[in-house]
C-alpha cells in the first residue's frame, strides 16, 4: 500500500472536509413523481443536478448505524486465519486467549466459549499476530497493525451518481450492480436502531455481519473495476497505449545493397519498417502529404474531380458524390483508405475514384521504363511535352498508378528517415528501447527508380520502389547490431515502434544520434555489438 501511496480513508474527516450529504433511502424515485428521491441514491440535492459537473464529482455517504471493519482489513484477517470469519459469522465458537492475543476455536461444551460479530469486535484491538518468513503474511500483518485504531467504520462512501446514473424518463431503466448493492445495504441499515443498548448488541449480530458482508461486496465490486490488466488503472494509467503507436513481428533484414553509400543500404541507426506500419504510425503526416501531393490537384470542387477514363485514358472533370469527395479530402476518409491497405488484394489495384455514374476512374497515370518513373494526370500533355536525352516515349509503358505506389511515394517523401523509438518489452537492459530512423520498405524484391512528378515538378530517388507480384513486407527488421540489446532472435519476437512527430522531439533524437552517447552506453560499452546470431548476419550480408 505504501509503494503506491494508498492509505485507508479517514471517513469522518472526508465527510466533513467535502461536506458530503447522507443517503438514507433505498428508493430511486419519489412515489408521487418521476423525479429522483431527495434522500436516495440518485438524489439531485445530494449529488448535483443531472448533467452538471458536480454529479460526477460529489460523493454521498451511508450511516451504517453500527461499526464494521474496513473491507481490506477484513480480507487480510480472513487470509491470515479463516477461523476469524467463522467466528464473525457465528458458525464457530472460540475463547479469547489474552496471553496469546488470539482466538482459539473450541467446542460448544467449553465454558466461556462465545461466537458472533460482537464477540470478535470486542477483542479485535487485542489481537496479536505472529510473523513468519512469508512476505505476504508480513505485509498483511503490517497493514492491520498500522490501521488497527482507524479501520473501524460507522459509515461508507457512495460514489458520485454521475458514474452510475439511470435515465429517469426510461421506465425500463434498471439500476446496475453497484446500485443494487447500495440498496441492499440501505435495507440492512434500516433494520438497525440508531443506538443499540450494550445489553442488546448481541441480538443484532446477524444484521451487523450482513452489513459487513454488504460493505465488503461494494468494496470488491469497485476494486475489481481497477484490478488486473483489464482494470481501469492499468488500462488508463498503466498501459503502454500510445496514440499512433504500432506493434509488429521482428524478422531478419536483407542486408545486401550496391554500396554503403546507396540509399538501399541498411545503416546502423535505422529500422526497416513496412509500408503499412509507416502509414499507421504517421497517419497525420501521411494524410497531409498525400492530400498536398496528389488529391488537392484532382479534387478542387466538391462535386467534380479531374479523373481519367480507363477506356481511352483521357482526363476530364467527372461528377462525384459528396461521400466520394470526403473519402479523398478528409482525415477520416484518408484513414479509411489506409485501413483498406491492410487487404493485400487492394494494394496492387489501380488507384480509382468512383464517379456519380458508378464507374471507376483512374486518379493518375505513370510512365515506367524500369529506372525512371513519371507521374501525370493528362496523357495528351505528357506526350506532347515529353523530352529526355536517352529515354524514348513508349505508350506500352503507360499504366494507371496503383495504391501501393501512391502510398509508397507519399510515405517515402514524408516519412523516410523519420525519427522514432523502437522498444522491446519488458525493458530490462540498456538497449531495450532505442531511437532510430525509419528505413521504409515495400516488397521483398524492390528496385531503385528516379521519380519525375510532372504535377508538382519534383524529382528524387526512391530506393525501394515496389515490384508487383513478389509479395509484401509486413514485418519490421532491426539492425543486427541492435539484436543483443533488444534480446531478439527472430523466433516470433514482437516489438513496438513509435514515430516521433514534433519538431522538438525530432531534433532531440537527431542530436542524440549524432553524439557519442548513442554509440557508448552509460556502462562504457558499445551500444551496437555482435550477437550470437553472427552466422545469420553473415548469411544475410553475403547471400546475394
Amino acid at each position: 500500500m505504501e509503494a503506491s501511496n494508498i492509505r485507508l480513508l479517514d471517513m469522518d474527516l472526508e465527510i466533513e472536509k467535502f461536506g458530503w450529504k447522507e443517503v438514507t433511502s433505498p428508493f430511486i424515485k419519489d412515489p408521487s413523481s418521476s423525479t429522483f428521491h431527495a434522500e436516495g441514491l440518485f438524489s439531485e440535492e445530494i449529488f448535483g443536478q443531472i448533467g452538471s459537473p458536480e454529479r460526477i464529482l460529489n460523493c454521498g455517504y451511508i450511516n451504517l448505524n453500527t461499526e464494521v471493519l474496513h473491507p481490506q482489513i477484513y480480507i487480510n484477517l480472513i487470509r491470515l486465519k479463516r477461523a476469524y470469519g467463522d467466528i464473525m459469522a457465528g458458525t464457530s465458537k472460540a475463547i479469547f486467549n489474552k496471553d496469546a492475543g488470539d482466538f482459539e476455536i473450541v467446542g460448544n461444551e467449553v465454558k466461556g466459549a462465545d461466537t458472533g460479530f460482537s464477540f470478535f469486535m470486542e477483542h479485535f484491538l487485542e489481537l496479536k499476530f505472529n510473523k513468519t518468513n512469508s512476505t505476504k503474511r508480513t505485509q498483511r500483518i503490517n497493514t492491520i497493525e498500522r490501521y488497527k485504531e482507524k479501520c473501524i467504520y460507522d459509515s461508507i462512501i457512495v460514489i458520485p451518481a454521475g458514474n452510475r446514473d439511470m435515465n429517469v424518463e426510461d421506465e425500463d431503466s434498471r439500476p446496475d450492480e453497484i446500485n443494487k448493492l447500495y440498496m441492499g445495504l440501505l435495507n440492512y441499515v434500516g433494520s438497525m436502531p440508531v443506538k443499540i443498548p450494550a445489553s442488546m448488541i448481541i441480538l443484532y449480530d446477524n444484521p451487523r455481519f450482513a452489513i459487513q458482508r454488504k460493505v465488503n461486496d461494494i468494496y470488491n465490486y469497485i476494486f475489481n473495476i481497477f484490478e488486473g490488466k483489464g482494470g481501469l488503472l492499468q488500462r488508463k494509467f498503466g498501459s503502454r497505449n500510445l496514440a499512433l503507436g504500432t506493434r509488429n513481428v521482428v524478422s531478419s533484414p536483407i542486408m545486401s545493397a550496391p554500396s554503403p553509400t546507396s540509399p538501399q543500404y541498411f545503416k546502423p541507426g535505422e529500422i526497416k519498417l513496412p509500408l503499412f506500419q509507416v502509414l499507421k504510425a504517421n497517419k497525420p503526416i501521411i494524410t497531409h502529404h498525400i492530400s498536398v501531393a496528389f488529391f488537392n490537384y484532382l479534387f478542387q470542387q466538391q462535386n467534380k474531380a479531374m479523373l481519367i477514363d480507363p477506356k481511352d485514358l483521357t482526363n476530364n472533370y467527372r461528377e462525384i458524390s459528396i461521400d466520394e469527395y470526403n473519402l479523398f479530402n478528409t482525415s477520416d476518409g484518408v484513414g479509411k483508405l489506409i485501413n483498406l491497405f491492410m487487404d493485400r488484394e487492394f494494394r496492387e489495384l489501380p488507384a480509382v475514384c468512383q464517379g456519380s455514374d458508378k464507374k471507376n476512374y483512374y486518379l493518375y497515370l505513370v510512365f515506367d521504363n524500369g529506372e525512371d518513373l513519371y507521374i501525370f494526370n493528362n496523357l495528351k500533355e505528357f506526350k506532347e511535352n515529353f523530352k529526355h536525352p536517352y529515354i524514348e516515349y513508349d505508350e506500352s509503358k503507360v499504366r494507371p498508378i496503383t495504391w501501393i505506389e501512391l502510398f509508397y511515394i507519399a510515405a517515402f517523401s514524408a516519412c523516410d528517415q523519420q525519427p522514432g523509438v523502437a522498444t522491446r518489452y519488458p525493458v530490462i537492459v540498456y538497449g531495450s528501447t532505442v531511437p532510430n530512423k525509419a528505413h521504409l520498405i515495400s516488397t521483398p524484391e524492390s528496385r531503385m527508380v528516379k521519380l519525375h512528378d510532372v504535377i508538382n515538378t519534383t524529382e528524387y530517388t526512391l530506393p525501394h520502389y515496389p515490384i508487383f507480384n513478389t509479395g509484401y513486407v509486413d514485418s519490421m527488421s532491426i539492425h543486427p547490431g541492435n539484436l543483443k540489446g533488444f534480446n531478439a532472435d527472430h523466433d516470433g519476437d514482437v516489438m513496438c515502434y513509435d514515430s516521433v512527430l514534433t519538431d522538438e522531439a525530432k531534433t532531440e533524437i537527431r542530436n542524440h544520434m549524432d553524439s557519442n552517447a548513442w554509440w557508448i552506453s552509460p556502462n562504457n560499452d558499445f551500444t551496437l555489438v555482435d550477437t550470437d546470431l553472427i552466422n545469420l548476419q553473415v548469411y544475410n550480408m553475403t547471400k546475394n
